[in-house]
C-alpha cells in the first residue's frame, strides 16, 4: 500500500469535495493515467477489514486506513449510483482540475462533463 499510496492515489481536486481514485501507470515510469478499473473497489473492503483486525499499511503520517476506505468506497459508490443503469463501467476515466466546484456539482450521469465518462466500446471492421 505504501507504493499505492505515494505513487497511485489521486483526487480529482483539492480539499474535501474531489473523490479519491487509484490511477493507473503502464510504465513504471510513464504517465499517471486518471482512470481506475472497477475491481479497485474491492480494495475498501480490503482495507477496512485489515483495519479491524489492527493493521494500517500506511505510515504514521498517513490517513488510516479506515479514513482511505471511506474516501475509497464513495468514489466507487458514484461509479454505480450516476449512471442510469446502476451498473458500473469497467473503467472510469476521471478529470483531475483544481476548481473549486468539483463532486457533486460537476458530476453528471452522462458520459461527458462530470468526475468519470464512460469508456466507449470501439467495434472492429470484423466483430460486426
Amino acid at each position: 500500500m505504501k507504493g499505492v499510496r505515494g505513487l497511485l492515489l489521486q483526487r480529482t481536486s483539492p480539499g474535501p469535495e474531489g473523490l479519491t481514485y487509484i490511477a493507473e501507470r503502464r510504465r513504471r515510469k510513464g504517465p499517471l493515467e486518471p482512470k481506475m478499473d472497477h475491481l479497485v473497489c474491492f480494495l475498501p473492503g480490503l482495507l477496512a477489514l485489515g483495519h479491524f483486525h489492527g493493521v494500517n499499511t500506511g505510515s504514521r503520517f498517513d490517513p488510516i486506513d479506515l479514513e482511505l476506505a471511506e474516501e475509497l468506497m464513495l468514489t466507487c459508490y458514484e461509479m454505480y449510483r450516476c449512471i442510469p443503469t446502476c451498473l458500473s463501467p469497467e473503467i472510469v476515466f476521471f478529470i483531475p482540475h483544481d476548481r473549486g466546484d468539483d463532486y457533486p456539482k460537476q458530476h453528471h450521469m452522462d458520459v461527458g462533463g462530470g468526475d468519470f465518462t464512460v469508456k466507449r466500446q470501439v467495434r472492429s471492421a470484423a466483430a460486426q
